[in-house]
């Protein structure tokens, strides 16, 4: 058992890979921090989700050279995981710390970080439509980008192109380049048969 604590706190203060935290965040965050280094000058952090928020809202308020700035919010699909991965900036000093939440795979969730920044509202939205996380308290929680009728979550690498969907066509990534320039030409001709009707 000393040797797994011995790793945890390793893990916590950079002796994974990247250097320890800076005091300054190790001591605000204390516990809440389940894993921490500093890799090429940016501050990560790994906290539960039960903590985030508490979190974020230390490093972008409480700080003396607070993390104010929330540049981006994103989901990422992990084998074992979904991760929500906040973006948070100083403005003066552009310092950056990359703050994440490891979330099961089945009904992923997570406290909504529009409490702290209004910004975060549109970034959940299509975290929450292109990974199937649940964002709990986000004040519209409507789709953003896809059509209602859509199933599944597609930017998870488990996820299949529906081939069927009169919205979409065929997989684009399989695509040969000479089948869509025919497509596209194809779907061009009655435009350019009635523009050349109407100019005679």
């Amino acid at each position: 058992m000393q040797d797994q604590h011995t790793s945890d706190e390793e893990s916590k203060q950079g002796g994974s890979g990247g250097e320890p935290l800076p005091a300054a965040i190790a001591a605000a965050l204390g516990s809440r921090i389940t894993e921490g280094a500093v890799v090429d000058g940016v501050v990560h952090i790994t906290v539960p989700a039960t903590e985030v928020i508490e979190a974020l809202r230390i490093l972008a308020f409480e700080m003396d050279e607070p993390y104010s700035h929330l540049s981006d919010l994103c989901g990422v699909d992990r084998p074992d995981c979904i991760e929500v991965v906040y973006h948070l900036f100083r403005p003066l000093s552009n310092d950056a710390c990359v703050v994440r939440v490891k979330l099961p795979r089945t009904n992923p969730h997570v406290p909504t970080a529009t409490v702290l920044w209004e910004t975060a509202n549109w970034a959940e939205r299509e975290a929450a439509e292109m990974y199937g996380i649940t964002f709990e308290g986000h004040p519209d929680p409507r789709r953003l980008l896809l059509p209602d009728d859509i199933s599944g979550y597609p930017l998870r690498k488990d996820w299949e192109y529906p081939q069927d969907h009169p919205y979409l066509r065929r997989e684009p990534l399989h695509e040969e380049f000479p089948e869509i320039v025919g497509r596209v030409r194809a779907e061009a001709a009655p435009a350019e048969d009635e523009r050349d009707g109407n100019s005679k």
